[in-house]
């Protein structure tokens, strides 16, 4: 979904009920395609249902070489840039990474797709408040929320304290 806003707002349309209001075009266009779309698949896939099936039978170590040659013959066929294959490789190794130490990975996609938004709207507000942070806390709502996310990210820091602690306590016993 966050994908979805995210491009949405990088295409300058602005998300919400207005959207069919001021870009009917668009929003009938994007039914249309998933109209479309899922003919399309329908007549494709029922012939080559079993062929798919099969695919998922192939071991790793044929499979995945090629989801990597084909994700980096896609990175490259956006810009033509050897730079987007490193991009792709060195995210694809950092989400490796990620999972191997168990963090989660959809918030880091999500971060990605919302930072631009985040910063801009930032900028803004602190534009708009001559530079004091304090704009965040003034009114009770936005108040409110800032409490509730900063009790968010302290529950979390303690939870996962209380977590280490508990498994350092069950070490010292054994």
């Amino acid at each position: 979904m966050a994908v979805l806003l995210g491009g949405l707002m990088m295409y300058g349309l602005q998300p919400g009920p207005m959207l069919f209001q001021q870009n009917p075009q668009f929003v009938w266009a994007v039914i249309a395609s998933m109209y479309i779309g899922n003919v399309i698949l329908l007549v494709l896939n029922l012939p080559l249902v079993g062929m798919w099936a099969r695919i998922a039978l192939l071991p790793f170590p044929v499979l995945g070489p090629l989801i990597v040659v084909f994700s980096i013959i896609g990175a490259y066929s956006v810009r033509y840039l050897l730079f987007d294959i490193w991009v792709a490789l060195i995210f694809g190794v950092l989400g490796y990474f990620m999972r191997k130490l168990g963090f989660p990975i959809a918030p880091m996609v999500l971060a990605s797709v919302l930072a631009q938004m985040l910063e801009a709207s930032f900028q803004q507000s602190l534009l708009i408040s001559q530079g004091s942070p304090l704009i965040f806390f003034n009114r009770p709502i936005a108040a409110a929320f800032m409490a509730l996310a900063f009790l968010s990210i302290a529950r979390g820091i303690w939870s996962e304290l209380r977590e280490r602690g508990l498994e350092v306590a069950e070490e010292d016993k054994d």
